[in-house]
């Protein structure tokens, strides 16, 4: 390779590019922020106002981004299983959150038979191989 091509590719591996700057992990910084923290807490707490009907009807989408990360989902699974007033559920299209392991905890938070309604679809990460095991849980 000739000497400009040499210094091209040098100054393409130190210099970063603006979509490099600003690409992050999807779901990682967010469980940081207060506003999540909060989220979890009046989860945990079942808060009344959280949601619709007196906290009963619960879409995860008027609160979160839908590029939360499994570890986010994690934790928002870990808080609803600790949650009296949650019926229906709506956690569907969080493509990047929901995995197999996910659904798998969904399932456990599930046995507490408090939540009788779900919406868990558009989740296309999920392989056929966990639905049958969800499905067998419940």
């Amino acid at each position: 390779k000739s000497d400009r091509q040499r210094r091209g590719l040098l100054a393409t591996k130190t210099t970063m590019t603006v979509l490099e700057r600003t690409k992050r992990d999807a779901g990682t910084s967010y469980s940081h922020s207060g506003a999540f923290r909060k989220f979890l807490g009046r989860l945990r707490g079942s808060d009344p106002t959280l949601g619709d009907e007196g906290g009963r009807v619960l879409r995860l989408k008027r609160y979160l981004p839908s590029d939360i990360g499994p570890k986010i989902v994690d934790e928002v699974l870990d808080a609803l299983a600790e949650n009296t007033l949650v019926e229906a559920l709506y956690i569907q299209n969080f493509e990047k959150g929901m995995r197999d392991d996910q659904l798998l905890h969904l399932a456990q938070v599930l046995k507490n038979k408090r939540v009788w309604a779900l919406n868990v679809g558009e989740n296309m990460r999920i392989t056929n191989w966990a639905w049958a095991r969800f499905s067998e849980q419940l």
